[in-house]
């Protein structure tokens, strides 16, 4: 857009993603003091900025980031002498340059700035939201998004000191990182101005703002105040919020051995937030349906994601706040911890949920992305702000978190914790890279880490390992070689040049695979299982019969049977096991109820259903899902049983989703048609934790009636959760006609913008509609994803490419293909590059497995002489 001057003023607005090129480091931010004065109603805020700086280099100019910032009065004071500064916008790298007449002495400088900027609809920066009628503003600023807000030097390793004051509609809270010192009337009629204390040292995508009708509950934890705040019609809510960090904080304080350094701690859920949460320091923001808990009618799985949100964030306050990356190549230091650290203090508060059980079956997701050929290596060069928000991904949170559990399980739990505690103790209020993670870790341990580490940051996907046990003279020797795992059934006998140095544990022992492949001897010749407590991140492939063996035994832990399982799945999905070879396995378990095994072999079974099924062998197969599990379902039933456990009610979900969705069975369906007809009027109808269930295998029946239902009960209601559920039931209905209705529903004003992507990807990744809903949705591409939020650059305008991943025809691949050559969004190429290469794999693996599937049925047909 065109920029105007305003006295020595340069106003520019830019909506695409451009360089986000590093600052040079002539000039040190040392403390901001920043005012902001939102106005709701215009939809814009002044702001006033004075920065505290050191000079380090004599030059008549500062270079710092900007966006969209309309300057109106700039000076630079050093030495007493204070000089107007004129400003000259550089677009292509998201900075400002700041010029005087007369050289910048070196030392102390102090910069000041007063602007004005828009608050946007694009969920990031300042941003305007909506709740009951009324205007509220709020922040998000990571990545690269701080300087959307106000003038600064918006890189990790920049951190300085922080003083907020923000001047606000009268009756409005105003919340931010510092504690409140004030709320004073004034400056003029109708506002109030908020004070807040000065931060320790801290980056500038840290620092938040939340402007609006909020209301809080408060408390305390280890003499830190704790709040939970919401809309005011939603604050009872927030009380299991207040409950899990009452439990989390003190957990964490006694774990990294250093206490909590931001003064207070704010939780604040807002109806509009395209992340979960951001863990700005002692202010984090949620999304409503990641902190906010109906107690009446949530369900415990419910409970349990909002936990596990909150402890990720809180965990964040040490990995990533206390301690930051020092450039976004090391984003794993910030993500991945969380995620590994986020179970601890829920283990320790509610073990009877199960959470072991949930760290082992995410491994699925992050194996999947992890085994394309357009995977990336942990860390990774960036350098665009599209690039920066392309490494938010399965990589840097799932991958970094296993990878630690790994080395955890190598080096022993106590070992790990006393690394990490150095590691804090060591870089609190500064910045690491990860060889300051890798040296803390090898000191404590006295154990390769750094090796290991180094080998699995460097290095993009997952190994393969190949065991070949025999038993000699009492004593089993053991081959084992490694190679990297693709998913691709065309690069089976392909090699690539990727070497690990992967901890092999087993029993109470381990042995470092360095090489391509290595022997080593165990005593006695027992069934072993090589992947203790299946911790370790590699898949194992052992030899047919070894398989077996292992399935049947005992000795093996829960976990460690649903790893064999994982691992076998995999193996089918590459094309290096038959998926004959994997029903003879689940045949083979058909009597094991353990829930983790039973998850799994539901979800191969419903894969099956979904992709692989032909005519010919669909009436066979799908009996054979449904008597899998018929009896452990009608064993359940639909109504949890009091002081159930969670894995039991997930698996009661996993059983009548595979019985009625995979298995076509009536009854199932019938019940659940009936049940989700009450529950749109009596939400008391249906248990909490079989809602969202219950409406996808309604939806089958694609009955308009009940769509029309369900479009009438989530306008009347304004609970976050329930909508979210409607969304995805009405995404999943059985009609074309009604999935092309819920495209166009995504663009209205029912749907959040934050939501929009994810309705129209369920939509486009149902395939009884798919190829309707895709042909649809690429003829009106440019109006369907109008309203996706552009909040995080790497996933503007990205929705469709999760639901491309799902796409097994080759003709809808082709079309979307060329759409999204047709439609390049800058940030979303690995994204859109891995849904093209999940595609391919699902039509080539379909290709692959379905005449072997054919053969398994009509040998099942003969056995059982079932009629066809």
């Amino acid at each position: 857009m065109r920029a105007r001057l305003c006295f020595i003023a340069v106003a520019f607005l830019f909506a695409v993603t451009l360089e986000a090129q590093r600052l040079p480091r002539t000039v040190s931010p040392q403390h901001y003091d920043l005012t902001f004065a939102p106005n709701l109603a215009a939809e814009t805020f002044d702001g006033e900025e004075t920065i505290d700086v050191t000079n380090n280099l004599a030059a008549t100019s500062i270079k710092l980031h900007a966006m969209e910032i309309t300057f109106k009065e700039v000076t630079i004071e050093s030495r007493g002498t204070k000089q107007t500064a004129a400003v000259t916008p550089n677009p292509a790298d998201e900075t400002v340059t700041l010029t005087v007449a007369k050289p910048i002495d070196v030392g102390p400088a102090t910069i000041h700035i007063s602007y004005s900027g828009i608050l946007n609809k694009n969920l990031k920066g300042l941003y305007l939201g909506q709740a009951n009628g009324r205007k509220y503003a709020s922040t998000q600023f990571e990545a690269a998004a701080a300087r959307y807000a106000f003038p600064c030097f918006d890189e990790p390793e920049m951190k300085a000191t922080f003083t907020v004051t923000a001047i606000v509609d009268d009756g409005d809270l105003a919340i931010s990182n510092g504690t409140q010192l004030s709320d004073d009337a004034g400056p003029t009629p109708g506002k109030r101005t908020f004070k807040f204390a000065t931060t320790p040292r801290m980056s500038s995508y840290l620092v938040a703002l939340t402007v609006g009708p909020f209301d809080c509950l408060k408390d305390e934890a280890d003499g830190i105040p704790l709040r939970v705040c919401a809309t005011r019609d939603k604050l009872a809510n927030g009380k299991f919020a207040l409950e899990a960090t009452k439990a989390i904080i003190p957990f964490f304080n006694r774990y990294y051995g250093t206490r909590y350094a931001f003064g207070k701690l704010d939780l604040v859920a807002v109806p509009d937030f395209a992340a979960g949460a951001m863990e700005n320091t002692g202010d984090i923001i949620y999304r409503e349906t990641a902190l906010l808990i109906d107690e009446k009618n949530d369900s415990v799985d419910h409970r349990k994601a909002v936990a596990s949100v909150i402890a990720h964030e809180i965990a964040h306050q040490w990995f990533g706040d206390l301690v930051t990356m020092k450039w976004w190549n090391d984003i794993w230091l910030n993500e991945g911890f969380a995620t590994y650290m986020a179970p601890k203090p829920l283990k320790a508060w509610k073990p009877e949920w199960g959470f072991e059980a949930g760290e082992t079956t995410d491994t699925r997701g992050t194996f999947s992305t992890d085994a394309l050929q357009t995977t990336r290596a942990i860390r990774t060069d960036a350098t665009t702000s599209a690039q920066i928000e392309n490494m938010f991904d399965a990589i840097a949170y799932g991958k970094t978190a296993w990878m630690l559990r790994m080395v955890e399980s190598y080096i022993g739990e106590d070992t790990a914790r006393a690394g990490i505690s150095e590691y804090i103790a060591s870089n609190a209020y500064g910045n690491a890279a990860a060889e300051d993670f890798m040296r803390s870790m090898e000191r404590a341990s006295s154990k390769p880490v750094t090796e290991v580490l180094s080998s699995f940051i460097k290095q993009p996907g997952v190994p393969l390992v190949t065991i070949d046990a025999r038993c000699e003279s009492g004593s089993t020797i053991v081959s084992a070689s490694q190679q990297r795992f693709f998913s691709d059934p065309s690069m089976v006998s392909k090699t690539s040049p990727e070497v690990w140095s992967i901890p092999i544990c087993f029993g109470d022992q381990c042995e470092l695979l360095r090489e391509r492949k290595q022997t080593f001897k165990v005593k006695g010749c027992e069934p072993l299982f090589f992947n203790r407590n299946a911790r370790g991140y590699y898949i194992t492939q052992y030899s047919p019969a070894e398989v077996l063996r292992l399935a049947k035994s005992t000795s093996l832990k829960p976990a460690e049977k649903f790893a064999l399982l994982r691992d076998e799945w995999f193996l089918t999905r590459s094309g290096r096991r038959g998926v004959d070879d994997f029903l003879r396995l689940a045949e083979a378990l058909r009597n094991n109820r353990e829930p983790r095994v039973l998850d799994q072999i539901t979800a191969a079974l419903d894969y099956i259903g979904e992709r692989l099924t032909t005519p010919a062998d669909d009436a066979v197969f799908r009996r054979f899902a449904a008597d899998y599990v018929r009896e452990e379902a009608n064993t359940l039933g639909w109504t949890p049983k009091p002081d159930e456990s969670p894995e039991i009610t997930d698996l009661r979900s996993s059983l009548l989703l595979t019985l009625g969705y995979t298995g076509h069975d009536r009854a199932t369906l019938d019940k659940a048609n009936e049940l989700a007809k009450r529950w749109t009027t009596d939400p008391s109808a249906v248990d909490p934790s079989l809602v969202p269930y219950v409406l996808q295998l309604a939806a089958l029946r694609a009955d308009p009636a009940l769509y029309d239902q369900l479009l009438e009960k989530f306008r009347k209601s304004n609970d976050a959760q329930i909508r979210r559920q409607i969304q995805f039931a009405m995404a999943k209905f059985n009609d074309p006609k009604l999935a092309i209705r819920t495209l166009e529903w995504a663009t209205t004003s029912d749907i959040r913008s934050q939501d929009a992507g994810g309705v129209m990807t369920a939509v486009l990744g149902t395939p009884q509609v798919q190829r309707e809903a895709w042909k649809y949705f690429i003829a009106n591409w440019d109006h369907l994803t109008s309203v996706f939020p552009q909040s995080t650059t790497g996933s503007g305008r990205s929705g469709p490419s999760g639901s491309l991943s799902l796409v097994c025809d080759r003709s809808i691949r082709d079309a979307a293909e060329a759409a999204f050559k047709a439609h390049p969004a800058p940030g979303t190429e690995r994204r859109v590059a891995q849904a093209l290469e999940r595609s391919a794999q699902c039509i080539a693996i379909r290709d692959l497995q379905s005449p072997k599937l054919a053969q398994w049925a009509l040998r099942t047909t003969r056995a059982e002489k079932i009629p066809q």
